[in-house]
């Protein structure tokens, strides 16, 4: 059964009934900052969105807060245009209506990169959700899709699955997109070195997810402890200004370096090294063939989830405050509704 407030109206969509309003965080399209982000509400009465054809409403049970989530409404909006309206992209939870065109059915469980997942209910492209991994529950589940999608395709963009053996630097192992990045690298595409940065606790955690050399940030530069000509594959989750740069001079002939463009204002570097690629990796393409890739590789014990801290919904603020404070080990996640199961009818 369908759980619903006693107080809320109740609306057909596409032959289900649901609330006609829901709980959502919502942003004023004007920037702001923590500690108080002023331009975030909470909105007991926004109205439910109606899938289009190609979409499904999902009852959101889980999902996380990513740098994009900040970008959108921290001055100046870094990289996106301020946001409106209800936030968030990543989601897990169950399917409750669905467009005609949409493959997917009423309760299945899955996980998207959609809009507005800060709520009770949102939407997602049908092209861009699968079913979620059955070994996991909602909670895990929720904190995936945005940092699982980034990591997985930036490095079939360096060449992976590769035919031989490739050493992998990773900037930051320790975030969302790097212990992601950690694993796949070393436990899926079969990297026999995996070389990354974290600190502190973090030292232990990608050690143990697969990191063959760790360096410690806060003592020495990555790139400082690596030879000329000593690594094939750079992966640059950071984008700091000056890193393509280290990155040529360890990256022997036939090695890639990648670019996750961020706020911190990286770029390819100007200079060129023979036999060696640049690639500005731009924004993740959700797609539903590579969330069931990951989602198989969850079932099958390749992967495995981390969250440093979850907040409810309705404390999404301090949700923004912990991630803009730095120093996060894998992901910060919001719980939009707890349960693991749900039936809608």
């Amino acid at each position: 059964m369908l759980r619903v407030a006693l107080f809320a109206p109740l609306v057909v969509v596409n032959g289900v009934t649901v609330p006609a309003t829901m709980n959502a965080v919502q942003a004023s399209g004007t920037p702001c900052s923590g500690p108080d982000w002023s331009c975030l509400t909470m909105n007991p009465n926004a109205p439910v969105p109606t899938p289009s054809s190609d979409e499904a409403l999902i009852h959101v049970s889980s999902s996380s807060v990513n740098p994009v989530d900040l970008d959108r409404v921290e001055p100046f909006c870094v990289n996106f245009e301020c946001a409106s309206g209800t936030i968030g992209q990543d989601m897990a939870g169950t399917v409750v209506a669905v467009g005609e065109s949409c493959g997917f059915s009423v309760n299945d469980q899955v996980w998207a990169v959609g809009s507005g997942a800060f709520a009770d209910y949102a939407v997602a492209k049908c092209s861009q959700m699968s079913a979620k991994p059955s070994s996991l529950a909602f909670m895990p589940s929720g904190a995936i899709p945005t940092v699982g999608l980034t990591a997985l395709q930036m490095l079939y963009q360096t060449g992976a699955p590769w035919a031989t053996d490739k050493s992998v630097v990773i900037a930051s192992g320790q975030g969302g997109t790097g212990y992601m990045a950690v694993q796949l690298a070393s436990k899926v595409f079969g990297s026999s070195r995996v070389i990354t940065a974290a600190t502190g606790p973090g030292i232990g955690m990608v050690s143990s997810l697969g990191a063959t050399d760790v360096v410690d940030y806060h003592q020495e530069d990555l790139f400082d402890t690596l030879a000329n000509n000593s690594v094939d594959v750079v992966f640059d989750n950071l984008g700091f200004q000056g890193t393509a740069d280290k990155a040529l001079r360890v990256l022997r002939s036939g090695g890639v370096y990648i670019l996750l463009p961020s706020a911190n204002g990286g770029t390819l570097s100007p200079n060129t090294k023979t036999g060696v690629t640049q690639i500005n990796f731009g924004l993740m393409q959700p797609n539903t063939a590579d969330l069931e890739a990951l989602a198989g590789l969850f079932d099958q014990g390749s992967l495995t989830t981390k969250n440093m801290q979850s907040f409810n919904l309705v404390d999404t603020p301090l949700a923004f405050s912990r991630k803009s404070d730095g120093h996060v080990l894998s992901k910060i996640t919001v719980a939009v509704t707890l349960q693991d199961t749900h039936e809608f009818v």
